[in-house]
């Protein structure tokens, strides 16, 4: 028997083919191997991504949420120094009347602090045995005699001035 020399090269032929299908498989094992790896890494990627974007979001709303605390301990503080400021724009002095009867009246210290060179204007008819220059601690009280006559009715105010007051304060009186 002898060998064809077309025989011969379709063995040849078929050998190559082979020997390139076996290649090309391998190649396409490593191929593969290094796709999965490739989709694995890019999987990762988006994962940190995705993490990133998380905290990146945290970290504004985190902002947001402290900018917000700022500005609401901000506003905070303001309305406590004008509260203070409110405070202190308070009068420490303050005065009311009572009657004890229809000619018998007391005028009360009903502030907060000391006060000293009290006097009621007793120019004004019906005012009489009013305080001049008396010292008034804080709830307490001094007499006086308001009255009525044909010539003038009974006072329904009278008018304060103390030590450091700048002008004369107007206090209601209560009808008996």
């Amino acid at each position: 028997m002898e060998a064809a020399t077309g025989d011969l090269a379709t063995w040849a032929g078929v050998v190559v083919a082979l020997v390139f299908s076996i290649a090309a498989f391998a190649v396409s094992l490593v191929s593969l191997k290094y796709q999965r790896h490739s989709a694995k890494a890019a999987k990762q990627a988006v994962d940190e991504a995705k993490r990133s974007a998380d905290a990146a979001e945290e970290a504004a709303t985190a902002g947001v949420r402290s900018a917000d605390a700022a500005e609401r301990s901000a506003v905070a503080a303001e309305q406590v120094a004008e509260i203070e400021a409110m405070r202190d724009m308070q009068p420490t002095v303050a005065w009311e009347v009572t009657r004890e009867s229809q000619f018998a009246a007391y005028l009360r210290n009903a502030g907060t602090e000391t006060v000293t060179g009290v006097t009621v204007d007793a120019t004004v008819p019906g005012v009489n045995q009013a305080p001049d220059g008396v010292m008034l601690e804080p709830g307490a009280s001094v007499k006086m005699i308001l009255t009525s006559s044909l010539a003038h009715n009974t006072p329904r105010e009278i008018r304060v001035t103390w030590d450091g007051a700048p002008s004369p304060v107007v206090v209601p009186v209560p009808p008996w």
